[in-house]
């Protein structure tokens, strides 16, 4: 938030400002909402100091609020963690609640994935094809769009047994895919916010593979890592992008490299 450079805000040291912005957004929350709230923070191992502080602030003044947290704590996440001081015990108060629940959360498995595909398309059992071209996207977000769409496109047919089968060839039924799924894609990268879709952007161009300190070298806005590390978190939730945190992932990404035909430029020339 902005403050006007009037002449009482010139005055104001950078943490007055802060505290002036938490203040603010404190109490236009509790405005807008003087009932029941829900505030959801995803990534908090990414957060910064001025974001716990906002947090505390929300909780301490609101009476009625439904906090819910989400962390990573694998590998890649260790060394990238921003706690609350020792001295403030404020997570650790929080989670001492009575009324406080802490839980594990995996990505959803195949057998959600094809749960989720056979919903949408109304058939107990779907094609293999159909499953595996599902599976490959490993997000329930865009196993629905596309079930939606092989659905509205009648790629299936759902007798009354309830086994989906094909209603073309599998090579047709594959050329007749492109189209949708290429379709589908656009829409959701049409509706990212313009930095994710910046970011976005700069992975494509890189290629394949690529990592953070790539993105922000090339990254034209020339944001910190930290807040690259967060884009390509949000992007990777969205499911345009895979973190590699395994050896046998990063295998697997090689042979995926070398299987591809690419045009090699020999001369490069980027800003250093």
């Amino acid at each position: 938030l902005r403050v006007p450079e009037t002449r009482p805000a010139s005055m104001l040291t950078k943490n007055a400002r802060r505290k002036k912005q938490i203040s603010l957004i404190v109490d236009r929350l509790n405005k807008l909402y003087p009932h029941q709230k829900v505030l959801i923070v995803e990534d908090i191992h990414l957060l910064d100091a001025l974001s716990w502080t906002l947090i505390k602030t929300t909780v301490e003044s609101s009476s009625s609020l439904l906090v819910i947290l989400t962390r990573d704590s694998s590998e890649t996440s260790k060394g990238k963690t921003v706690s609350i001081s020792p001295s403030d015990g404020f997570l650790s108060a929080l989670m001492g609640r009575e009324t406080s629940r802490s839980m594990s959360l995996k990505p959803p498995s195949d057998d959600v994935l094809l749960h989720v595909l056979s919903y949408y398309v109304g058939a107990k059992e779907v094609p293999k094809e159909l499953a595996e071209v599902t599976l490959e996207t490993s997000n329930p977000r865009l196993c629905r769009d596309f079930a939606i769409t092989a659905a509205a496109q009648k790629l299936i047919k759902v007798p009354s047994s309830g086994k989906g089968t094909l209603s073309l060839s599998p090579q047709e039924f594959h050329e007749a895919i492109k189209e949708p799924l290429e379709r589908i894609t656009l829409a959701r990268i049409d509706s990212l916010l313009s930095h994710l879709k910046l970011a976005l952007k700069v992975a494509s161009a890189l290629g394949y593979i690529f990592s953070e300190e790539m993105v922000h070298r090339f990254h034209p806005s020339r944001i910190e890592v930290e807040e690259v590390a967060t884009l390509l978190e949000e992007l990777c939730r969205a499911g345009f992008l895979r973190r590699i945190k395994t050896k046998e992932e990063w295998e697997e990404a090689q042979k995926h490299l070398a299987s591809t035909p690419f045009s090699r430029l020999d001369d490069v020339v980027c800003d250093s």
